[in-house]
Formats: structure tokens, sequence, C-alpha cells
């Protein structure tokens, strides 16, 4: 795997109906033997107070058609805003799994619907460096 490593800033329109958490994933599988850190630039506009927005991990431990309970790291984040939090190491949550992947975490916090523009961004560290800073 390469070290230097950088998502592209993806953004989707996200709709939510229900206070149950929908996951959204903004990249595809990547091998997760090398990131320990993520670093997460998280954007939502066009949102209402009620709209709940969160960064979500996935493993996979040998295949991407069979993967682990989504998670969450970070903060939750309502209304829009931009964030762009401290590094998160994930070096535990990678610990013997070879596929992660990354994504947003939403919900409503009142019964309602609500929808937002959502964006995602990471650098991660990998190899023993920090890229894309």
């Amino acid at each position: 795997m390469a070290c230097d490593n950088l998502t592209p800033v993806v953004q989707k329109r996200l709709v939510a109906t229900a206070e149950t958490i929908a996951y959204e994933w903004f990249t595809g599988w990547l091998p997760a033997a090398t990131l320990s850190r993520i670093h997460v630039l998280l954007k939502s506009k066009a949102t209402s107070s009620i709209f709940q927005v969160q960064v979500a991990i996935q493993t996979a431990v040998t295949r991407a058609d069979d993967p682990s309970a989504p998670d969450v790291v970070g903060s939750s984040h309502t209304n829009a805003g931009e964030w762009c939090g401290s590094p998160v190491d994930v070096t535990t949550m990678l610990e013997s799994v070879a596929l992660v992947r990354f994504g947003v975490a939403y919900k409503v916090t009142t019964s309602g619907l609500a929808q937002g523009d959502v964006s995602l961004q990471m650098a991660y560290e990998s190899c023993g460096r920090v890229v894309g800073t």
C-alpha cells in the first residue's frame, strides 16, 4: 500500500427519517494493515436543527461482503457547520481486520424528517507518516 493517501471530498444529500441511525459510506474498502490515525474534515450544510451526523467506520475481517457492524468515532454534530476534529486513533479498531471503510452515521434527534448536504474528506496516517495535511 502506498504511504501517501488522501480521500477525495465526497458530498451527498442525506435524508433522515427516523431516530434510528442510518449509514452512508463515503469511501470504498481500504486495506487496514497500516492505518493508525485518521484526520477527518466533516461538513454539513442546508440542514435543520434535528439533523445529526457523525463519522462512521466499518471493518471486515477478511471479505468485504461479510463486514462487522458499523461503529462511530468522534463527536456527533447537529446543525450546519464544518468540523475538523483532533486525530482519531483507530489502531485498536483495526486490529485483526483486513479492510476498513469510512462514512457517516446520521439520524434525526426527534421525530420528523430532516435532510442535509454532507461532505467528508480524510487524511490518514499510513506507513508511519501523516499524509494529506
